[in-house]
């Protein structure tokens, strides 16, 4: 028997899934696929406690989660260790989810558990599938899927598709995942980690007081692009950061930090077929009339850069890296 667990906020799509284990249920199939809506139900230790989460074979993340409908006033958090730190992480979007489910694999209380409930499998198989499962179409899920197939492993999983269609699918995971559709998030590692990494020092991985890629994309979004003009945009870096720039010499920093990242973003964009990266802010951080296709880029995917459980997965990411000495 296959047991998958959906984690998706509305259910919209998870009702085809259901649909799709009907049709393998009615070609004999033993496949359970439960859904959870609830963000702080699924971390909480009562409804979801190890023993549950260790029987399922797959886990089908969605990102937003965050509808009106579902979202407590607070978000629910949750302690892990990154690096050396224990930090508490709001979990918002399906990138807190992924970070909570996958280093609780890691510890020795499930994998105990995750064996005994696995053992019919083959030596090497128990290890749950962990899949993002969004419409990539949009260019929020497009970062999504790129950082979690990138900082977690997890497959691409497309989300709209006919019952018939996603039964095959489920049926052969292994044969899903060497297709055309997750190949297509996997060829755009490349270019989104060079996105994420083209700001880092060569001494160490700059967070906090030396920002990345990501906070200097962050910083842009949050001063409301060229709109806001560089008073606006020095203020959130001023703000967010210990950086102290001089003002007379603010345009030519800026500018040397975010060309190199628009030029990254540009690749990364094209992988998915985006294009219209034509109109970016100009260098020297100019204020202009043209369209600011960066902010628009931003603006579509602003839960991806400004969500806190995004940073807290990119954090640990970044943790694990220098862990196997890959900085």
């Amino acid at each position: 028997m296959k047991r998958y667990l959906v984690i998706e906020d509305l259910g919209e799509r998870t009702d085809e899934l259901h649909r799709a284990v009907k049709v393998l249920q009615r070609q004999g199939v033993d496949v359970i696929l439960d859904h959870e809506t609830r963000v702080n139900r699924l971390l909480d230790r009562g409804d979801y406690p190890v023993e549950r989460l260790a029987s399922y074979d797959a886990f089908f993340v969605d990102f937003h989660l965050s509808s009106d409908r579902f979202l407590a006033r607070r978000p629910i958090e949750f302690p892990i260790k990154i690096g050396t730190d224990t930090v508490s992480v709001p979990a918002t979007t399906g990138m807190g989810v992924l970070l909570y489910l996958t280093n609780l694999v890691k510890t020795e209380r499930y994998q105990v558990e995750r064996k005994a409930q696995a053992s019919h499998l083959p030596a090497g198989r128990w290890a749950p599938g962990f899949y993002s499962f969004v419409e990539i179409q949009d260019v929020q899920s497009q970062f999504y899927a790129t950082a979690a197939q990138s900082w977690f492993g997890a497959t691409y999983f497309r989300a709209i598709a006919v019952a018939d269609t996603l039964a095959i699918w489920l049926a052969k995971l292994p044969e899903w995942k060497g297709s055309a559709e997750p190949q297509l998030v996997r060829d755009a590692v490349v270019p989104f980690e060079q996105l994420m990494d083209c700001k880092l020092t060569s001494t160490r991985f700059a967070w906090g007081s030396l920002p990345e890629a990501y906070d200097w994309l962050r910083f842009y979004l949050e001063a409301g692009g060229r709109v806001g003009s560089l008073p606006e945009f020095r203020a959130v870096v001023a703000r967010r950061t210990a950086m102290k720039v001089k003002w007379k010499n603010a345009p030519n920093e800026y500018s040397d930090r975010l060309d190199p990242i628009q030029n990254a973003l540009k690749t990364l964009l094209e992988t998915y077929a985006q294009g219209c990266t034509e109109d970016w802010p100009e260098e020297k951080f100019k204020l202009s009339d043209r369209p600011d296709r960066l902010l628009n880029i931003l603006t579509m995917s602003s839960s991806f850069w400004m969500e806190p459980d995004v940073g807290f997965a990119l954090k640990a990411h970044r943790a694990r890296q220098l862990m196997r000495g890959t900085a």
